[in-house]
């Protein structure tokens, strides 16, 4: 049996600690490790979860090996949970033990890589030894023991030691409490298999003070170890973004003792309401029929932060979801192209589970695949996708909504993004490639360099598995709704313009400035070639067999390439708040020059993938469709357009 011991604050900052009284570090008056001082040097947090159960078929067999450590700053493995294991005695639990320690990595004998945490353990220290490693405690399914751990000093005390001895064991960095939720009772389910839902074990009052003591403690003894260890480690929270889950805790007394709050600004609704509507809007929209259309939103979560309970800014690190959430049955009459219209229930279509598609499949179907159009709330600043013929409406993200995130966290000075989950982003095929189009556009946007896209060893040939735990799934109270009177203005996604190609291949000439995805074909050196996932800059021929291009031959009647100069990419900068007025900006059109080749970029003007613009003497050509705004002239926003 494992020894505990009992942990107990007292007053003038002192712990109590197996009888020892020990100070209270800076760390837990002030908080740890400064958003400002991110893993690597990077000045905004970029917070991925890993799901335990990624490594299944139903998250197409993304390994360890296919994170991209090389663009993020923490990684939080999900889920541990806390087993019970004697009266006022806890501990941290393993859910599925194959996937987390048994699994095989590498060759039979590479003990040190078996399981998932070793893993990506043996990943980070190979490619990028400044991110972080957290273990994220309970999640939606996993938070039944929560209330009772914390509700005597001895619960806690027990819990505590149990997270500090995981964390020597295994060389992690930290300890992620996601308890959802604090003083909210939820009854247990089966929905997903092994729901433990959320058991107040006292009172809502009482949940929400020890919550906060739980946190205390957890930093005073990580400050401790962290003393012996000669390292500090991390504590960090993820925590409901609506009103009631905010007002059960106390933001203001804790956030003293994380590094960081992990805001869950998503699912703020999906198919368990019958009116379809964003999942995750950057601002309210006027004509939201719902009762929570103000609070509903990411600027009013982070606002309410840092207003009412006096959060630093920094310390706020916005929840991004790399997965949609979608409706069936959605009526024509009712909205407009399919939001804020009435629906039958939730969409079953998604290849997670139904209800939510992840972004490599959304991704497809916002450039028109499968019948749907991609439709743009430009007071919300999000993307919805519609398709009139088969009643499916989906709300999801895009490049266009990351990049309009990303400026706003810049620009007012919050910590970064808190992502769920990495398995969403593109591309993710089936024992086949994997990419990171969102997260290193996240990274380049916060100011990462471009750097080279890492070379991934060939994925693994799944070995047969046993069944994994079912996926952790939030599902919000059902709020009412209404029909509107209005919507915003539509902005199809329109087809990619061709490039011209040479003589010989029917591909365009390799440009080391333009932005290249998962499928986009060139010619180069002789050769016609294939990328695997997001490039730029990376010469075909030179990346490797595994590289991110794929040779398809040589072309007949080609001749080789001159060799090209790189352009830079320029640093883009922060975009500007918009007005309270919530209309929707008024979309207008380029004005053409005089010699008839390309207008002039101007703000508020829809643009399309391909078009070309003028400004400052360079040409440049759309990455993204998007309409401009002040702010995101074209040497500013790399990741919306490219020079020539």
């Amino acid at each position: 049996m494992k020894r505990s011991f009992l942990c107990v604050l007292l007053a003038g900052g002192l712990l109590l600690i197996g009888g020892c009284l020990v100070p209270l570090g800076p760390s837990e008056r002030e908080g740890g490790e400064s958003a400002r001082a991110a893993a690597g040097g990077l000045p905004y947090h970029i917070v991925v979860y890993f799901p335990e159960w990624g490594i299944y078929a139903g998250h197409n067999y993304y390994y360890p090996e296919h994170v991209p450590f090389e663009y993020i700053t923490h990684l939080n493995y999900a889920f541990l949970e806390i087993k019970k294991v004697g009266t006022n005695q806890f501990q941290l639990g393993i859910i599925d033990s194959w996937a987390s320690l048994q699994k095989a990595y590498g060759t039979w004998d590479q003990t040190e890589r078996m399981g998932n945490i070793r893993e990506l353990k043996y990943q980070r220290d190979l490619r990028n030894p400044n991110v972080k490693l957290l273990f994220s405690v309970g999640g939606w399914s996993r938070s039944g023991y929560f209330s009772e751990m914390a509700y005597t000093p001895e619960g806690r005390a027990s819990f505590i030691q149990s997270c500090i001895e995981y964390l020597r064991t295994y060389g992690y960095d930290g300890i992620d409490i996601d308890w959802e939720w604090p003083g909210v009772y939820r009854a247990p389910s089966n929905s997903p298999p092994g729901d433990q839902g959320n058991p107040v074990y006292g009172t809502p009052e009482e949940d929400k003070r020890n919550f906060t003591l739980l946190l205390k403690e957890l930093r005073a003894a990580l400050d401790q170890a962290g003393q012996q260890d000669g390292k500090h480690y991390l504590l960090t929270v993820a925590v409901g973004a609506g009103k009631d889950k905010i007002d059960m805790t106390e933001p203001n007394v804790y956030h003293q003792y994380v590094d960081y709050i992990g805001l869950m600004t998503y699912d703020f609704h999906g198919g368990w309401e019958n009116v379809t509507n964003h999942q995750s809007p950057l601002y309210p929209n006027p004509n939201d029929p719902s009762e929570y259309r103000d609070t509903y939103n990411i600027d009013w979560v982070v606002k309410y932060f840092s207003g009412q309970y006096s959060v630093p800014k920094e310390k706020l690190v916005v929840g991004l979801p790399y997965y949609s959430r979608g409706w069936k049955g959605v009526d024509p009459n009712t909205g407009i192209n399919g939001l804020f219209a009435q629906a039958q229930g939730a969409a079953d279509t998604g290849a997670w589970d139904g209800h939510t598609a992840p972004y490599y499949q959304t991704r497809a179907w916002g450039q028109g695949a499968d019948g749907f159009i991609r439709y743009w709330d430009d007071t919300a600043k999000v993307p919805w996708l519609y398709n009139p013929s088969t009643g499916y409406m989906w709300t999801f993200e895009d490049l266009e909504s990351i990049t309009i995130k990303a400026n706003y966290l810049k620009q007012n000075g919050y910590g970064g993004f808190l992502i769920w989950d990495i398995t969403g982003d593109y591309p993710n095929v089936a024992n086949g490639e994997k990419g990171a189009e969102l997260t290193k556009a996240i990274y380049e946007l916060f100011g990462g360099d471009s750097v080279p896209s890492p070379t991934p060893t060939p994925s693994t040939t799944p070995t047969p598995s046993p069944t994994p735990t079912a996926t952790p799934s939030p599902t919000p109270t059902p709020t009412p709704t209404s029909t509107p009177t209005s919507t915003p203005s539509p902005t199809p996604t329109p087809t990619v313009t061709p490039t011209p190609t040479p003589t010989g291949t029917a591909y365009p000439v390799w440009d080391p400035s333009q932005v290249y995805v998962g499928g986009d074909r060139v010619y180069w050196n002789g050769h016609n070639w294939e990328a695997r996932w997001w490039t730029k800059g990376e010469e075909p021929g030179t990346t490797g067999e595994w590289g991110v291009w794929k040779d398809l031959g040589p072309a007949e009647g080609a001749t080789p390439s001159p060799t090209p100069t790189p352009t830079p990419t320029p640093t883009p900068t922060a975009t500007p708040t918009p007005t309270s007025t919530m209309t929707p900006t008024p979309t207008a059109s380029p004005t053409p020059t005089p010699s008839g080749g390309p207008a002039e970029w101007q703000a508020y003007t829809a643009y399309a993938v391909g078009d070309r613009v003028s400004y400052g003497g360079v040409v440049y050509r759309c990455l993204q469709a998007h309409t401009s705004l002040p702010g995101w002239e074209p040497p500013n926003a790399p990741a919306l357009w490219q020079a020539e």
